[in-house]
């Protein structure tokens, strides 16, 4: 029997002091914020798409303090980081 073996599909992107990390895993992307010098993972959470994963990261930055409260709205703020595919 041959076993299937899954490629999960990545995306990275560094803003400020967060690395936001967001990959495809079976029918879910699984976002990971982690401090960008220590590599301390802060926050972790699933969401149904690519871009709503990215938002959710861009979400708890404002929640976390990291920009100012007057910025565009996640989903806009998430769309302008350069986000680096990887496999």
């Amino acid at each position: 029997m041959t076993q299937l073996v899954q490629i999960r599909q990545g995306f990275r992107a560094t803003w400020n002091d967060l690395l936001f990390l967001v990959e495809s895993e079976d029918r879910l992307w699984t976002l990971r914020v982690q401090d960008a010098g220590n590599h301390r993972l802060l926050y972790t959470a699933g969401r149904s798409n690519r871009g709503a994963a990215q938002a959710a990261g861009l979400e708890f930055a404002i929640f976390r303090g990291a920009i100012a409260a007057q910025q565009p709205s996640p989903e806009t703020l998430a769309r302008g980081l350069n986000w680096q595919e990887y496999w």
